[in-house]
């Protein structure tokens, strides 16, 4: 494998200013048609599914950039289809977003707890639905870069703040790297002073499971990078820590050297 010069944010290509993929559920072919006109309008790719069980089946073979759902669907609801969409390492990196006629509480909360980023209650003004759509879109892509270094992925953290949607970001852009395991991978976070008190967890998540793939990795931190000694603590019982990319490269390379010397 050749070393890569060229640093490509996660999901380039698909940007607010580029097309994206967006998948539009509703049983109603009238809303249907309606919401894929106004993102069609925009330069946007839209693909639709009328029930929730296609919804998911669309999903997995067409992996959008955002699936829209309203809640009352045929054979499965949305708050099903967010479930299992957010339950599959292939699809749960993908932005959801409930476009429904239910305001109240308890549906609003039920959508969050599925993992539903946004929630936009029918009838909407037109302009509020892109201005959603396009911050679900830009938070989706430009956070972090994912590159082949010498043979070990690297990925690499763009802004100086891991928060919000940027977490569910992390777990993507990992798993795009090389999550299946059975080599090392690098995360340097070297731009981050900010951090949401779950970013530690989801790190320490992925971290398990990737080693139990025999994977490893591999944390670039300068002491000044993070801001908060509590994340480093939590992250170096898990992950080395290094103070640079280079350190932690040579780090990485051992560690394949290893998982390769006990496979074979």
């Amino acid at each position: 494998m050749t070393a890569s010069t060229q640093e490509t944010p996660s999901g380039a290509g698909t940007g607010t200013d580029t097309m994206a993929r967006i998948l539009v559920v509703d049983d109603v072919k009238f809303i249907s048609k309606m919401l894929a006109a106004m993102f069609e309008e925009k330069g946007h790719e839209v693909i639709t599914a009328a029930d929730g069980v296609e919804a998911v089946r669309r999903t997995g073979e067409e992996k959008p950039d955002l699936v829209l759902l309203d809640i009352s669907m045929p054979k499965m609801d949305g708050l099903e289809v967010a479930r299992t969409l957010r339950s599959d390492p292939a699809t749960r990196h993908i932005p959801l977003m409930m476009v429904t006629s239910r305001n109240d509480r308890e549906s609003i909360t039920a959508a969050h707890q599925a993992g539903v980023d946004e929630y936009l209650v029918k009838p909407f003004e037109p302009a509020n639905l892109l201005a959603k759509v396009s911050k679900l879109l830009g938070d989706y892509r430009m956070n972090f870069s994912v590159v082949d270094t010498h043979g070990i992925p690297l990925v690499t953290a763009l802004s100086s703040e891991i928060a919000g949607p940027v977490v569910r970001d992390l777990t993507w852009a990992l798993v795009s790297a090389g999550g299946e395991g059975n080599r090392p991978l690098i995360l340097d976070l070297s731009k981050v002073n900010k951090v949401d008190s779950t970013v530690g967890d989801r790190i320490v998540q992925f971290e398990v499971r990737f080693r139990k793939a025999n994977g490893r990795l591999v944390i670039v931190a300068p002491g000044k990078g993070i801001g908060t000694r509590l994340l480093l603590e939590k992250l170096n019982l898990y992950a080395p820590i290094l103070p640079d990319r280079a350190s932690a490269l040579q780090t990485a390379r051992s560690s394949a050297q290893e998982t390769r010397s006990t496979s074979g």
